[in-house]
């Protein structure tokens, strides 16, 4: 990047046209929450308030002399309208002068970094030789999920549920055309209690209780709880061996997610420590805290790309 006095705009399209895989998404995520472990990199507590029925979100980071801010609102009711729920944006400026560089749509950024995310964790979490994976709710969180542990992971089968059946059908069929083996699950039971990972996603607030039972996994899995814990009854979390999180320091413990227990470990340490010799065991899982680092590694990985690449619009400042 650099000081033109220029700030770069970037399309939905215009990210889409950058390519980025799964494998370079995971490495970029992993390189910035090992940065967080030396101070190298930054976030804090997100902004968060309600408006007019939904909420708007900031969330951000520091990262390798760049800081970014992911700003967004959340509106349920936008389907009756023609539009999506969640339309989030992305500024990026320099740390040494503040000058903004680049303005971003984040809406693919959104649904990669969090499946970059719970990659990132199962590579310190979740067995290396794991063929099997369950999703809980089959929309675009589960896709992006699929690509990221796909590429990371030698899966072989697929396990889908969801509230809508047709919904999970979609999935699977998605699924068996990207060369694995995968069926729908009549019940969340049936979903989990097989898979070596499990990946959670349910759209939280929509959630007045949980439904899901650590007892029902299995006695040596990973679990990515995308949705914050709440799919989860949170009378079940004794069963967890080990809790991790993205970010410990961002969220207090039964405040953003759905536990009050304390956190075995958080993301940034569990990457910067060398790879045990031996691969954990027990029942693990990863509660999301929501942490805006991953963003911000995303969007300068993007933004770098484009620059590569001729990709988007310079605006004057």
């Amino acid at each position: 990047m650099s000081r033109t006095g220029e700030l770069l705009y970037l399309s939905r399209d215009d990210v889409l046209a950058c390519s980025i895989g799964p494998s370079d998404l995971l490495s970029a995520v992993s390189e910035a929450f090992k940065a967080k472990a030396t101070r190298d990199a930054r976030t804090a507590k997100p902004m968060s308030f309600e408006a007019n029925g939904g909420y708007f979100d900031g969330k951000g980071g520091y990262l390798d002399g760049f800081s970014a801010l992911k700003w967004y609102g959340y509106f349920s009711g936008n389907a009756e309208r023609g539009l999506r729920d969640f339309w989030p944006m992305i500024i990026v400026s320099e740390a040494q002068t503040g000058l903004p560089v680049a303005f971003i749509d984040g809406t693919w950024i959104s649904e990669v970094r969090t499946a970059a995310i719970s990659a990132a964790g199962a590579t310190r979490l979740a067995a290396s030789n794991s063929h099997s994976i369950a999703f809980i709710a089959c929309g675009q969180q589960a896709r992006s999920h699929l690509q990221a542990f796909g590429s990371a992971f030698p899966l072989k089968r697929v396990v889908a549920y969801g509230r809508r059946a047709e919904t999970a059908e979609t999935f699977a069929e998605e699924a068996r055309a990207m060369g694995y083996e995968a069926e729908v699950a009549t019940t969340p039971r049936l979903a989990v209690e097989d898979a070596d990972i499990v990946i959670t996603s349910v759209p939280h607030k929509t959630l007045k209780d949980g439904f899901l039972d650590v007892s029902w996994l299995k006695p040596d899995v990973f679990v990515s709880m995308v949705d914050l814990g709440y799919s989860w009854l949170r009378s079940s979390f004794g069963g967890i061996d080990l809790l991790a999180t993205d970010d410990r320091e961002q969220v207090p413990p039964g405040r953003g997610y759905n536990t009050d227990r304390v956190l075995t470990a958080d993301l940034s340490d569990l990457l910067a420590e060398p790879a045990p010799g031996q691969e954990r065991r027990g029942r693990r899982a990863l509660v999301f805290a929501g942490s805006g680092l991953a963003d911000v590694a995303v969007a300068r990985l993007v933004v770098d790309t484009a620059k590569d690449k001729g990709m988007g619009r310079l605006l004057p400042l």
